[in-house]
């Protein structure tokens, strides 16, 4: 997934007006939020909270669907870390974040500097587990295990007829906690499911 600089700047300038270039195809991406959820009053112009992009999220979609066009709702991970809600684990961050109508989720890195974090989210009935398959993590594997935290991929299907084939890939990091492997991107595109996953999108 490309990702934004600042979710909450593209947020506050999307709400404006929607002055967009809407497609048939439209995916909305909130990422490295970093537990500002209630926005930066230090800072005017990235002052939007969760409740902001929501509504922001929820005015686009009616906007595309009244238009036959589909929206996708994408979280990019690094939730934790910058305030006091960032903290290993962050048990006070996690129901919120459960409660957003994400389509996909990946993990971000931040998520995999520190076990007790990667524990809190993994855990039964946990973060990972709520998102069910929307929870992707490709190339982000269990250390002991060696399967995927969440699933390798999700084939989104839109209102209006579309398909978007979503992968959660992280770069080549190296700097993660002992609980987690993170596959280099070259060595996990020769695994079976991303030849499977990729002929059936070019079938359809």
């Amino acid at each position: 997934m490309t990702r934004l600089g600042s979710p909450l700047l593209f947020a506050l300038g999307a709400h404006a007006a929607f002055d967009l270039p809407f497609g048939d195809i439209n995916v909305m991406i909130v990422t490295d939020t970093h537990s500002w959820i209630a926005g930066h009053k230090h800072e005017p112009k990235y002052d939007a909270n969760y409740g902001d992009v929501l509504s922001l999220y929820e005015r686009m979609k009616a906007d595309c669907d009244a238009n036959s066009r589909d929206l996708f709702f994408v979280m990019n991970g690094d939730i934790n870390d910058g305030t006091g809600l960032g903290v290993d684990p962050s048990a006070e961050l996690i129901p919120l974040l459960e409660q957003m109508p994400w389509d996909a989720v990946t993990v971000g890195n931040h998520e995999l500097g520190n076990n007790d974090f990667i524990e809190y989210i993994t855990r039964p009935g946990g973060f990972v587990e709520s998102f069910g398959d929307r929870y992707l993590t490709a190339n982000v594997l269990n250390a002991s295990t060696g399967v995927p935290l969440g699933h390798t991929h999700k084939f989104l299907r839109g209102e209006h007829g579309t398909t978007l084939l979503t992968l959660g890939f992280l770069y080549n990091m190296h700097d993660h906690d002992t609980d987690v492997r993170v596959q280099d991107v070259a060595e996990a595109v020769q695994a079976k499911w991303f030849q499977i996953s990729s002929a059936a999108k070019m079938a359809i």
